[in-house]
This record gives structure tokens, sequence and C-alpha cells, in this order.
């Protein structure tokens, strides 16, 4: 997310930081205007009342990992729910395993698949 570095500038100038989570908040329904100005007395009150919903703010360390995992999450959901790019990009990559690893060959051998083949064809050969 591009929001980690301005985080951690206040967090290392000594600013107490909160992940505001505004999928959990309920809009006041008394609220007339709703611009950056409002909205942002609407938060620093909920803040003030103690009931901002909130996430995790990940350390520094752990966050290249983290991505990285929910980035292959999304790739992992984007093939099971049928993005052909993706489906073709993986049984690609299956074949070219397959042709020039000996481990991935064997691998293939085993499960009774002579080459990997998308369900388009591609890849085939």
């Amino acid at each position: 997310p591009n929001w980690y570095w301005l985080v951690d500038g206040l967090a290392s100038a000594g600013y107490p930081m909160r992940l505001a989570n505004p999928s959990a908040m309920k809009q006041y329904e008394g609220l007339k205007y709703s611009d950056d100005r409002h909205d942002a007395r609407w938060i620093a009150e909920m803040l003030r009342l103690q009931i901002l919903p909130t996430g995790h703010i990940y350390p520094r360390e752990t966050r290249p990992l983290r991505d990285l995992l929910r980035r292959r999450a999304r790739l992992v959901r984007n093939r099971k729910n049928g993005n052909p790019y993706l489906s073709w990009a993986f049984s690609e990559a299956a074949e070219f395993a397959r042709r020039f690893q000996p481990e991935a060959h064997r691998f293939f051998e085993l499960r009774g698949c002579a080459h990997a083949v998308s369900p388009q064809g591609a890849g085939a050969g």
C-alpha cells in the first residue's frame, strides 16, 4: 500500500498512529454534508469516543512478506475464478517447467500427465 511511508514518518516523529477501517464505520445519519472536512470531524469524534473501528498496522519488517502473500492469494483467487489470461500463464509456466526441469517432469509423469495443457489448449506441445 502507498500509505506505509506516511505511517512510518509520523510514527518516527512520535505521533500515535491508528488505521481506521472505513468499511466498519457507521456514518451518522444526521450529517448534512459529506466532504473531507466533515468526514475528518466525524472520524475525530469517533476516535474521541473510543468507538473508531481500527485495523492492525503491520511492523515495517513483516510488510514485504505480507504483501507478497496477499498478491499470491489474489493470483490464486483470480485463477480459480476463471481469469483466462492467468489460467493460460499458469499452464505455460507448468509446461515450461515440465520441459526444462527434471523434477517437474517427474512430478507430471507421476501424476499421469504427459504434458500440461490449459483448458483453452494453450501450452501443448
